[in-house]
């Protein structure tokens, strides 16, 4: 069969074949785009569901203990000091969790545990720190 649908000997047969050939290749490549765009999209959205999960609650925790803490406790030096620097790890970790390609996701939600663990001890400490005993 000649490629050359104008050809004078070709029949209606052969030019809707070829029609055919050419539509499902498009479509083919359309239908492949579509879905390769779609479950790159299915996945940012379940990863951003998921990191969100993690993060939120463990900034939130953090912000609202540290406030707490400022309200309560202004001048305790030294809980100053061990929030600030739970705060400047928590910033140094967050900004390497979001540079893309340098750790898998397992790595990251790992690294965030760690931070939840970190965070737990700190509010243990500083818990037994304000807990005054007093002499009967």
């Amino acid at each position: 069969m000649d490629d050359d649908i104008f050809d004078e000997t070709s029949d209606d047969l052969a030019v809707a074949r070829h029609d055919v050939q050419l539509i499902e290749t498009i479509r083919y490549k359309d239908g492949f785009r579509e879905g390769l765009e779609s479950s790159e999209q299915t996945a940012f959205e379940d990863g951003f569901i998921r990191g969100y999960s993690l993060i939120s609650s463990l900034v939130y925790d953090y912000n609202f203990e540290k406030e707490r803490l400022r309200l309560q406790n202004p001048e305790n030096l030294l809980l100053k000091k061990e929030i600030q620097q739970f705060e400047n790890e928590f910033q140094s970790t967050i900004g390497q969790l979001k540079l893309p390609d340098e750790i898998t996701e397992d790595q990251q939600i790992e690294t965030i545990k760690h931070l939840r663990i970190q965070l737990d001890e700190l509010l243990l400490k500083i818990k037994f720190e304000l807990i005054s005993i007093k002499p009967l």
